[in-house]
């Protein structure tokens, strides 16, 4: 059976900065991740090579009475094998 990864291995993240917001009672986590490689999901070829960065977020259950909320820069990769069909993951 497969297993499905929804979240970034957290020894793979670093953590930029953590607000507390006491006006809006908000908790805002910014991450982002560190591999500097990862396997193609069709392939399972290592890239190396980042073809671009963008942004994720998602609420969490709240904290100690405040909204978490979570905001983690993820990688896309450019698989490296010529006879694969994904090319961007």
């Amino acid at each position: 059976m497969a297993t499905l990864n929804l979240l970034p291995d957290a020894a793979q993240l670093d953590l930029i900065n953590l607000t507390i917001d006491h006006v809006t009672h908000e908790i805002t986590a910014t991450t982002a991740t560190t591999a500097v490689e990862a396997p193609c999901p069709l392939c399972q070829e290592p890239s190396r090579r980042v073809h671009s960065r963008y942004k994720r977020q998602w609420a969490d259950l709240p904290c100690c009475g405040q909204s978490v909320r979570w905001i983690v820069e993820v990688r896309r990769f450019r698989c490296q094998n010529p006879g694969c069909s994904r090319k961007i993951f």
